[in-house]
């Protein structure tokens, strides 16, 4: 063979060598790139998860209902009397009353921006400030929703009696 051969050979060897050497090393580069992406992410998304599920895990323990509610005029103004009692194992806070999806009344005692705690077997009656548009009739039924701060619901329909 002719050094020419040789030498052209000997050139293609040292090529592939050098590319094989470049590849490994992006990919090692590359995959400690996205390992430590990853982990980072995923790290803060089970952060997240876990204070979720531990949030949802309280609210599981709320339980609450609408006892009873009463109606009443006094001259032009209507009141609604709201009785909720707390048959969970965690105490709650009232964080809205929405009488038919609107929450703008005015309650007694206050909700406030933190929500009215009612402690475990304890009930509280709200008085509302009702300036919706029906009037207080056996006809009409008013649908009730109390809301706490945690997310959790109790729905109901009242008659005027």
């Amino acid at each position: 063979m002719s050094s020419l051969g040789r030498k052209a050979r000997r050139t293609l060897a040292v090529s592939t060598v050098i590319s094989t050497v470049l590849m490994t090393m992006l990919s090692v580069t590359l995959g400690t790139v996205i390992f430590f992406w990853a982990s980072q992410t995923f790290g803060v998304y089970q952060g997240n998860a876990g204070n979720y599920f531990s949030s949802r895990g309280a609210a599981l323990q709320e339980i609450f209902a609408v006892e009873d509610v009463w109606f009443n005029m006094s001259g032009s103004t209507k009141y609604m009397w709201i009785t909720v009692r707390n048959t969970g194992t965690i105490d709650i806070k009232i964080g809205a009353i929405y009488v038919d999806g609107t929450s703008t009344y005015t309650t007694s005692p206050s909700l406030g921006t933190s929500g009215y705690q009612v402690t475990v077997g304890a009930a509280v009656t709200f008085r509302i400030t009702y300036t919706g548009s029906k009037s207080f009739s056996s006809s009409n039924n008013y649908f009730l929703q109390v809301a706490t701060l945690r997310g959790n619901q109790v729905s109901t329909y009242w008659t005027y009696p």
